[in-house]
């Protein structure tokens, strides 16, 4: 799975460890982060089991790259969802195309 997400490049970075608060995956339960961990950092070497009834938060960024001062602006996005038998079900509600990053004119 984590071998399809975007590399720390993406992101101007030269390290995946540098990188992965933009892209990272954990288990929900009895407290905010469990297992599994999911980032390029470690599941790349050492994947980690997803089973059936598990609830992973999946969190990125998303915002405006802007080819002089590199990424800006935008916004954390994390989205749940329940493992089930034929793969997912999302249980975020929002349509992360409803989500607007406007321009920010601080760099400028």
């Amino acid at each position: 799975m984590v071998a399809k997400w975007p590399e720390a490049s993406v992101w101007g970075l030269d390290d995946e460890a540098k990188a992965s608060g933009n892209a990272i995956g954990h288990g929900v339960g009895l407290s905010q982060y469990e297992y599994p961990l999911i980032t390029r950092v470690n599941s790349l070497q050492c994947p980690q089991e997803i089973k059936k009834g598990m609830t992973i938060a999946m969190e990125t960024w998303a915002g405006q790259n802007d080819p002089v001062h590199g990424w800006r602006g935008g916004c954390r996005l994390e989205n749940m969802y329940l493992v089930t038998e034929k793969g997912s079900e999302n249980l975020y509600a929002m349509p992360d195309d409803h989500i607007i990053c406007p321009p920010h004119a601080i760099y400028d």
